[in-house]
């Protein structure tokens, strides 16, 4: 009943109606809805007060079945103004003109054909309507009335004080590799070795040897193993810049590039790859 005559005012008016929630948490009591004929006054008086009664609030105060709904859309007597002014003064909103009671056939008749195609063009989407304010009604019932019970023992979920954090596993080095290391500006191929190789971690230093040069070496690894590390030249007149990656089965391969004092690079680069010696 509420739903189809939400559907009328929807209609009627080209508006939604206030929902039935919002209406009865209002507060100081009063009801916000306004009467369909005061949104748009050519609806007549009789019309917007049985819209009204079918959404009263309370389901006691709504009409008892359709056909009395329908009923009283199609009573065109006309009612006292005193009547509306007393529905009217709780929403402190000014009581307009009413209906002309001296209608001629004509309008009665033009009135009465509206009603009837809204109300035959409405019902299936009342009847709708009217299910789904109902389901939604008694969620809402149920959410207010279902009181909240204590988690059981099962359903406690602790987290622990002391969560492990993950141990990055970095690849593993041995002591001493051997390979060759090209020049591609000198075009020239040495032999290259890495020895006293000591790892913490992602951390790896040791010696170097190759391209007629030697000198320490310290550097990182990270977990997908991928490597770099700067050989200081004893002398300190160059440094030397590698990377690479280690693949499968251990071997190392890589590039390289060489920069003066000033850490500029100088020209001078190559590939290199060493396997564990």
């Amino acid at each position: 009943m509420y739903g189809l005559g939400a559907t009328f005012y929807a209609l009627l008016t080209g508006t939604t109606p206030i929902d039935a929630i919002t209406r009865v948490t209002q507060r100081k009591g009063i009801d916000p809805l306004v009467p369909a004929h005061l949104v748009v006054p050519s609806v007549p008086w009789a019309t917007a007060m049985a819209i009204e009664k079918a959404m009263s609030i309370s389901c006691d105060d709504r009409f008892e079945s359709v056909e009395k709904f329908w009923q009283e859309l199609n009573n065109q007597t006309p009612k006292q103004q005193v009547v509306l002014e007393e529905q009217l003064e709780p929403l402190k909103i000014s009581t307009p003109a009413l209906q002309n009671k001296n209608q001629s056939p004509t309008s009665r008749k033009g009135a009465f054909n509206f009603i009837v195609l809204a109300t035959i063009f409405t019902l299936a989407i009342g009847t709708a309507l009217v299910f789904a304010l109902l389901h939604n009604t008694r969620s809402l019932t149920t959410q207010r009335t279902t009181p909240t019970l204590a988690p059981t023992t099962s359903q406690v979920t602790t987290t622990p004080s002391n969560v492990s954090t993950p141990i990055i596993v970095y690849p593993e080095f041995g002591s001493a590799y051997a390979g060759t290391v090209l020049d591609m500006m000198n075009n020239e191929n040495t032999s290259l070795f890495l020895t006293h190789i000591h790892q913490n971690g992602g951390n790896i230093t040791g010696y170097f040897q190759g391209l007629g040069m030697a000198g320490p070496f310290k550097g990182t690894v990270t977990h997908p193993g991928h490597l770099q590390f700067t050989v200081t030249v004893q002398g300190g007149s160059s440094l030397l810049i590698f990377e690479g990656d280690i693949k499968i089965g251990g071997d190392i391969t890589g590039t390289f590039k060489a920069l003066n004092q000033q850490r500029q690079f100088t020209g001078e680069s190559g590939i290199w790859n060493a396997a564990h010696h």
